[in-house]
């Protein structure tokens, strides 16, 4: 009886190893502090409302193959408001799915769920 050659074993998925996120923290000041915060994402959907000092989170996609953008805008009585847009950048890690022969996360998981981009931690 003819016995088929054993085929190589592949290594678990590289896309495991490197784990990206999609969601990323952001802290939001004013001076004076006790600013009216307002932020609001794709579609001028309001994402979020509060007072400056504070730290929110933030997704990084907006959909398939879609980067987030934010406008923030800072109001206080007396003062001229401040209108700022955060938006999320092409990730560098994106780029290992390509490097280790990951379809799936290049096509498929990174585009879906945002992971492909990412925030810069920088305080507004």
């Amino acid at each position: 009886m003819y016995t088929w050659p054993s085929r190589p074993r592949l290594p678990p998925a590289v896309a495991l190893l490197f784990v990206s996120k999609s969601r990323y923290p952001i802290a939001i000041g004013s001076a004076p502090v006790g600013a009216n915060i307002t932020i609001t994402g794709g579609h001028s959907k309001e994402v979020f409302s509060g007072v400056a000092l504070v730290s929110i989170t933030l997704k990084s996609g907006a959909g398939y193959f879609a980067k987030a953008s934010y406008q923030t805008k800072l109001s206080k009585p007396g003062l001229d408001d401040k209108t700022m847009k955060l938006e999320a950048d092409l990730s560098g890690w994106y780029f290992s799915n390509r490097l280790f022969g990951s379809l799936i996360g290049l096509l498929i998981v990174d585009p879906t769920t945002g992971a492909m981009y990412r925030i810069s931690d920088k305080a507004m």
